[in-house]
C-alpha cells in the first residue's frame, strides 16, 4: 500500500512538473543584425530636411497594400521626434507627410508580432511606443565580419521615404538600400532591419544629424537647470 502511495506521488509530482515546464517560457536569445553595406546615392541623394522647415509638424504614414502601419509608422517618428522634428497626429495639420515604404521589408510582420504586442491594443503615443518596441530584445551590431551570424543569407532590403506636401500633393521622392545579415530571420530581425535603414536614411537626409546626436548624448549644461530655491 506504501508504495502504491509513493507510485502515485511520483506520477502526480511529475505531472505537475511536466505542466510547468509547459509553461515556462525560455529566455529569450537577442538576435543580431549587421549592415553590411549601404547605398542612398540612387534616388532624392540630395534631398535635406530639418526640423526648422516644418514648423507647424510632420506626419509619418505607412501603408501596405490596404492597410495602415500606426506602429511602424511610430518607430520612424519617434527617430524623427528626437532629432527635433515635431510630430502631429493629424496628415492634415502637418507642413509634410513622410511616406515610408519597402518591398521587402514586411511591416505586417512588425505590426502583428512586434515583442507579442498586439496591434489594437497598443497606445500609439508618438515617442513612447518606438523605443520600447524597437529595442526590445535586439542586439545590433553594425560590422563586416558576419561570419559567426549563421546559416542565413545576406538580404538586399529597399526603403522608399516620400515626402508630400498635404496642402499641394507635391511629392519627393528618396530611396536608400543595404545589405543587411542576421543570425535568424523573424520579427526582431525585421524591426532590426527597418531601424537600420531608418538610421542611415536620418543620416543622409537630416541636416545635421551627427550634432544633433551629440547634443542627446551630453548632459545638460548647468545653465540651462533652473536652480531650486
Amino acid at each position: 500500500m506504501k508504495q502504491f502511495k509513493f507510485v502515485a506521488a511520483a506520477i502526480l509530482l511529475i505531472g505537475a512538473l511536466n505542466a510547468w515546464a509547459d509553461n515556462a517560457k525560455p529566455a529569450e536569445q537577442p538576435v543580431h543584425v549587421s549592415l553590411l553595406s549601404v547605398d542612398n546615392s540612387k534616388l532624392g541623394a540630395d534631398i535635406k530636411v530639418a526640423p526648422a522647415d516644418y514648423p507647424n509638424g510632420v506626419f509619418v504614414k505607412i501603408k501596405e497594400g490596404f492597410s495602415e502601419r500606426p506602429i511602424s509608422a511610430s518607430i520612424f517618428a519617434a527617430k524623427l521626434k528626437k532629432l527635433g522634428f515635431k510630430i502631429v497626429e493629424k496628415p492634415e495639420d502637418a507642413d509634410v507627410i513622410f511616406r515610408v515604404g519597402s518591398i521587402n521589408i514586411s511591416f505586417r510582420e512588425i505590426e502583428q508580432n512586434a515583442d507579442g504586442i498586439d496591434a489594437r491594443k497598443v497606445d500609439l503615443t508618438i515617442g513612447t511606443i518606438g523605443t520600447a518596441i524597437a529595442t526590445g530584445g535586439i542586439s545590433l551590431l553594425v560590422a563586416t565580419d558576419w561570419s559567426g551570424f549563421g546559416n542565413t543569407r545576406p538580404e538586399n532590403k529597399i526603403m522608399l521615404v516620400i515626402l508630400e506636401n498635404p496642402k499641394t500633393g507635391k511629392q519627393s521622392e528618396t530611396a536608400i538600400t543595404g545589405i543587411i545579415k542576421a543570425d535568424e530571420s523573424g520579427v526582431k530581425a525585421t524591426i532590426a532591419t527597418f531601424n537600420i535603414l531608418s538610421d542611415e536614411w536620418m543620416i543622409a537626409h537630416v541636416v545635421g544629424y551627427t550634432d544633433v546626436q551629440k547634443d542627446n548624448l551630453q548632459p545638460a549644461p548647468a545653465s540651462a537647470v533652473s536652480a531650486s530655491k
